[in-house]
């Protein structure tokens, strides 16, 4: 595994179940994953450290907006990571695991 810097979290991107009911043609990005690294978290200009508020395990939404908003992507044994601020993490899903895959 890999050790974020600072801010960073290393998420593994999860596919969403898509609605079998309405299907609507367009190109979707993913948008949720896993977080499975967290770095330390920013120091200020006091020197106080402000730890990290994401955890190893959380199910994350992050935002993205098509080729415009695009994170760095690294190959952890195989698998696709993405690595991001926490910041761009727009808020931590509680209890809805089963409607991914």
């Amino acid at each position: 595994m890999i050790r974020p810097l600072r801010d960073k979290i290393v998420v593994r991107p999860i596919n969403r179940i898509k609605s079998h009911v309405l299907e609507v043609v367009m190109q979707e990005h993913p948008n949720i994953g896993e977080v499975m690294a967290v770095g330390p978290g920013e120091v200020d200009r006091k020197g106080r450290l402000h730890p990290n508020p994401c955890e190893i395990g959380q199910i994350v939404r992050y935002g993205t907006s098509g080729e415009y908003l695009t994170f760095p992507t690294v190959d952890v044994d195989g698998t696709e990571m993405i690595v991001l601020s926490w910041k761009d993490v727009v808020f931590v899903e509680e209890g809805h695991a089963q409607d991914h895959e």
